[in-house]
């Protein structure tokens, strides 16, 4: 499943299924995100994608490891299993704005009708809809508000694959459209709904969805 940015919104797609066989430990999740990288992002870009994604979902009891693909398998006290392709140069190294058509910045992968752990993000498109805000902004606070934006859109697809919806929010970091203004803010949460939805798959012994099966 597709979902575009449209100037002026941004629009990131949604997450997908969970493994079978797990159940959730009280009060505390654990996710092995494996990650990829087409070209190897700053070190300063990465920590801020990092710092903004513990400091969204960290408070919700959900600690994120984040982990080369080619990395040890799964440790045996994670929860659930994502894995995030990242394409593109992850940088602010070009900001030149794109024109303003139907960008993908990310997508999940679908199997059989069911949406997997399997995300792609699209930096260069994310740069290039944010170039007009980095562009006025000093070279270290450009990097690490480029961080949290993609930080946000990692949140975004994590939301989805924890919560095991396709639904999006009315309002805050789990709706549909961002705006420029939304991504760079110092301050972009998600709203009651959501963090319900969160807080319910770290309720002792939920049961995850096992329908569907994946190839």
């Amino acid at each position: 499943m597709k979902v575009y940015a449209v100037s002026p919104l941004f629009v990131v797609l949604i997450g997908a299924a969970l493994p079978c066989g797990f159940h959730t430990r009280p009060g505390r999740i654990q996710v092995g995100l494996y990650t990829t990288f087409q070209y190897a992002p700053p070190a300063p870009v990465r920590e801020a994608a990092r710092e903004e994604l513990a400091a969204v979902v960290t408070p919700l009891g959900i600690l994120v490891h984040w982990r080369p693909e080619a990395d040890n398998p799964s440790d045996p006290w994670w929860n659930r299993v994502a894995t995030i392709q990242f394409i593109g140069r992850c940088d602010d190294s070009d900001l030149r704005p794109g024109p303003p058509h139907p960008w993908v910045f990310g997508q999940t992968r679908v199997s059989e009708g069911n949406v997997i752990p399997y995300a792609e993000i699209h930096c260069d498109p994310l740069r290039a809809y944010l170039a007009p805000i980095l562009v006025s902004m000093g070279q270290r606070r450009r990097t690490v508000v480029f961080g949290r934006a993609l930080g946000r859109v990692v949140a975004h697809e994590l939301y989805h694959i924890l919560a095991k919806t396709r639904r999006h929010g009315f309002s805050g970091m789990g709706k549909e459209s961002f705006t420029p203004a939304e991504l760079t803010a110092d301050e972009f949460q998600f709203q009651d709904e959501e963090i319900q939805r969160l807080r319910l798959v770290t309720s002792p012994g939920m049961p995850l969805n096992c329908e569907g099966s994946e190839r």
